[in-house]
């Protein structure tokens, strides 16, 4: 057993709540200042957490746990704001900012901004009710930031079906958001 481990087991019991409960607040605390939002914060603090105690073994001694949570914290983080610039940028690819600004003109720039997260969760939405050929491009393309040739190799297609794929589900994509704003499921 690792050094820390038996730390954590002197201490704590080796107990997941335990290190739960001791790492929560610091976690949590360093995740809201990267998003400023408290609900996304709590997302990444458990599964900041999570991955901590799976991976506990790996830190040599106790006074490297908390600066090792912390990178764990900034790089989960970071790699949601990611995800969702992703979405923000597939967002703005040819598809909904066209509906937005369409439909608004009054309220440009403060307000589209301010919509930027709600189209990012209801992209995330259609997408996972794209077919499973549109959506294997879509998230080769702006979730795992493959290339047209890279999504070729991947999926063993030609390089004009990932071109035909990702023009479709973007086109499907724009068609559903277009029809939840005329619909009014979604207020601008």
């Amino acid at each position: 057993m690792s050094e820390i481990r038996k730390f954590i087991y002197e201490i704590g019991e080796g107990s997941p709540e335990w290190f739960f409960k001791t790492y929560y607040r610091r976690v949590h605390y360093l995740a809201y200042s990267m998003l400023g939002d408290y609900h996304l914060a709590e997302d990444i603090t458990l599964e900041v957490l999570y991955k901590a105690f799976k991976n506990l073994h790996k830190v040599r001694s106790e006074n490297e746990v908390m600066p090792w949570i912390a990178t764990i914290t900034k790089r989960t983080t970071i790699d949601y704001i990611r995800k969702r610039k992703k979405l923000n940028e597939l967002v703005n690819e040819n598809t909904v900012m066209d509906i937005i600004v369409s439909k608004n003109q009054n309220n440009l720039t403060v307000e589209n901004e301010l919509h930027n997260y709600n189209i990012s969760e209801m992209l995330e939405q259609e997408i996972s009710r794209l077919p499973r050929i549109f959506k294997e491009v879509i998230v080769l393309k702006y979730f795992l930031d493959f290339n047209i040739e890279e999504i070729v190799c991947t999926l063993n297609i030609n390089k004009s079906t990932v071109k035909s794929r990702l023009f479709r589900a973007r086109t499907r994509l724009k068609e559903c958001l277009e029809e939840k704003v005329d619909s009014g499921l979604w207020n601008l």
